[in-house]
């Protein structure tokens, strides 16, 4: 958490390439310090660590969560189903990009 005192009092907190700003929040560093607290509370490390491995995420349907294991090594469970899913949401973006999508109004979107 990175507070400053430019205007009123600001919070940051970074982490995992994420900033949120609580700046315009009510909320004290001691809130804070607790919602840092909160996912170790709930073994959430362990559950983070079990869907990177493959275990069970979702345990009423008992299924892993390929979305997460996506960051593996070519050849890993899902590997296809992911770089047939990155193309194709690369095929989007440079669609929108180009004006080939358009929204409701008939305009590019």
């Amino acid at each position: 958490m990175l507070p400053t005192t430019v205007g009123a009092p600001r919070f940051i907190v970074a982490g995992a390439g994420l900033v949120a700003d609580f700046s315009r929040q009510r909320v004290s560093v001691a809130t804070l310090d607790l919602l840092g607290q909160w996912p170790m509370k709930w073994i959430f490390a362990s559950r983070i660590r079990d869907m990177y491995e493959g275990g069970i995420a979702n345990p009423t349907e008992s299924r892993q969560v390929p979305s997460i294991r996506r960051c593996s090594a070519p050849g890993a469970p899902h590997a296809d189903l992911v770089l047939a899913e990155r193309s194709r949401v690369l095929d989007f973006a440079e669609a929108v990009r180009g004006g080939r999508i358009l929204g409701s109004n008939g305009e590019p979107f």
